[in-house]
C-alpha cells in the first residue's frame, strides 16, 4: 500500500480483506475465519468486519446505551489514530489510521454505498465504466 501515491482516494483501491473478521468458533453456521487477527495482518488484509457482540448475563440488565458510549469514548482516546470524518481520505489522510466506515449501527466514518459497476445486481459495461490504459499511445 505504501506504493500507492498520496493524493488516491481510498475509495478508488482495492483493499484485500475479510467477512466478520473475527469469527473463529462457533461452528459451521458462525465461523468465517481460520486466522486471527494477527495472522489476517501478517499476510497483507486490512479490511476487517467487525461485528460487536453483547453476551447478556442472566443476573442483571445490560444497557446497551453504554455500550455505545464505551466506543464514542475509546474513539474519542484515540482520535489522532482513527479517521471518523464523513468524507472519503486520500491515503495521505489515512496512512497508518483505523479509518470507519457508516452502517446501519455504527455513524462513524464515510457512508458505504453501493459499487457503480452493478447495475440491476449485475456487473454491465465495466469496461466503459473504467479508463484502461495497456500501453496504448
Amino acid at each position: 500500500m505504501k506504493s500507492i501515491p498520496d493524493d488516491t482516494p481510498i475509495s478508488a483501491i482495492s483493499i484485500p480483506g475479510t467477512h466478520k473478521s473475527l469469527s473463529l468458533y462457533g461452528g459451521v453456521l458462525i465461523q468465517c475465519q481460520v486466522w486471527t487477527l494477527d495472522q489476517q495482518l501478517k499476510v497483507g488484509l486490512r479490511y476487517f468486519d467487525v461485528h460487536a457482540g453483547f453476551k447478556l448475563p442472566t443476573d442483571k440488565d445490560v444497557i446497551i446505551r453504554d455500550a455505545e458510549q464505551h466506543v464514542k469514548e475509546l474513539i474519542q482516546s484515540y482520535k489522532s489514530k482513527m479517521w471518523t470524518e464523513l468524507s472519503v481520505p486520500n491515503m495521505k489522510q489515512v496512512r497508518g489510521k483505523i479509518v470507519f466506515l457508516q452502517s446501519d449501527t455504527f455513524r462513524a466514518g464515510p457512508k458505504t454505498l453501493g459499487s457503480s459497476f452493478f447495475e440491476g445486481g449485475s456487473l454491465n459495461n465495466i469496461e466503459d465504466k473504467c479508463s484502461f490504459n495497456y500501453g496504448e499511445s
